[in-house]
């Protein structure tokens, strides 16, 4: 009977319902790229840059972990799109790849990866200096993709479009939001908000200061600061929704900690499909659904993720929230390395801050060192169970 099921899932079709990039959008093409330079046997580069729309079945099991994933609006198949910026290097000759696709997770969405592998430059979202050129050499080809949808755009840097959820009835979803804000010099304003502030509820909102984490804290009366620009005029300022206008400014060696109620929350997690999706669609796919090419079809045998820091953080929540398999099965990513990434990421939650991470004196609240934090199964006592980072991957 077990080598009957064994067979019978082996043959088992597809389920009709999957989540999948279904529009490669080509933005710009730069054959060849680092003004025609040869990297050894390689041979020539060029450079991709576009757009990937995808799309996920909120009721497929690997999207369920998605939180809020069910109160999106749906377009008419019930799906829920997405759309990423992406950008690609590979070498001219396909027959000249080593079969590698090397992933590298944006931070904050700057590109990061080729200067990891490329020796001898500095950082650059656009690189036109390939350094020593190691990873063209050796036929690597690498794609960064953006994951996080707060990026502030400008300057190449790479974001994802997401939707915000609703409620059932298809209003507002509202909510408390914590803000916190060290700043390095003193400075009149604070864009704080990801997301927009509920006007009506501004009675509600408290402003307070501390020296250090554990001091209690000090409230601002609500006289002195309001949602408002400070640049260019004094309190109180120009109104705006996303800033804070504080009379006599905001000083350094403070923890600011503004907490608010605000509206829309941004799907997040879906940042984890959209990079799951895309480089499955290159691994797998030969073409979008308008018959687009896949521009690395049949030339990649494996890929390996990479990410320093923020998005090494991306990566082991990735890994722990289980999109390392797409949803026909196959593996996304064969290898990784999460650099100077001790913690998760407080991306999958409702009002999520993926930029926060816990320091030694700022951002203790946020979610991002909740366990399993280990690569090997160890014992959280407060949860009281042993678990691991790889439990999903085993």
């Amino acid at each position: 009977m077990c080598r009957l099921l064994v067979l019978l899932a082996l043959v088992a079709p597809f389920p009709s319902a999957q989540a999948r990039i279904i529009k490669i959008i080509i933005d710009k093409v730069e054959s060849p790229a680092f003004t025609g330079q040869s990297f050894g046997n390689t041979g020539r580069y060029e450079k991709i840059i576009g757009r990937a729309i995808g799309e996920v079945d909120p009721l497929h099991p690997g999207n369920a972990v998605i939180t809020d994933i069910q109160l999106v609006p749906k377009d008419p198949q019930a799906y829920v799109q997405y759309e990423t910026q992406f950008y690609l290097l590979k070498p001219i000759d396909p027959s000249k790849s080593n079969g590698l696709l090397f992933y590298s997770a944006p931070n904050r969405g700057d590109k990061r990866g080729f200067t990891a592998l490329n020796q001898g430059l500095s950082s650059s979202n656009d690189p036109t200096n390939p350094g020593d050129g190691f990873a063209m050499r050796r036929g690597y080809t690498m794609l960064w993709s953006g994951w996080q949808a707060d990026v502030v755009p400008g300057g190449d840097r790479l974001g994802i479009k997401v939707p915000v959820a609703k409620n059932s009835k298809g209003g507002d979803i509202t909510g408390l939001v914590r803000m916190e804000y060290i700043p390095t010099s003193a400075t009149a304003g604070w864009n704080f908000a990801l997301y927009p502030p509920v006007e009506v509820l501004r009675s509600k909102a408290t402003l307070t200061f501390r020296k250090k984490e554990s001091d209690p804290r000090s409230v601002i009366p609500q006289t002195d600061w309001v949602y408002a620009d400070c640049a260019t005029k004094t309190f109180p300022g120009t109104p705006s929704g996303n800033e804070l206008c504080l009379k006599n400014g905001f000083q350094t060696d403070f923890i600011y900690e503004f907490i608010y109620t605000a509206k829309d929350p941004y799907v997040l997690g879906l940042g984890f499909a959209a990079t799951r999706d895309l480089v499955s669609f290159f691994k797998f796919q030969p073409q979008d659904d308008e018959g687009t090419p896949n521009p690395i079809y049949g030339a990649i045998k494996a890929s390996i993720g990479e990410g320093q820091s923020q998005p090494g953080r991306f990566l082991r929540t990735f890994l722990a929230l289980g999109f390392n398999e797409d949803e026909y099965g196959n593996v996304v990513f064969e290898g990784m390395n999460p650099q100077i990434a001790s913690q998760g990421i407080p991306l999958n939650v409702r009002f999520g801050q993926p930029d926060r991470s816990m320091g030694q004196h700022e951002n203790a609240m946020y979610p991002a060192p909740e366990g399993p934090l280990t690569w090997g199964p160890m014992l959280d006592p407060l949860a009281g169970r042993w678990a691991s980072n790889m439990d999903v991957c085993r």
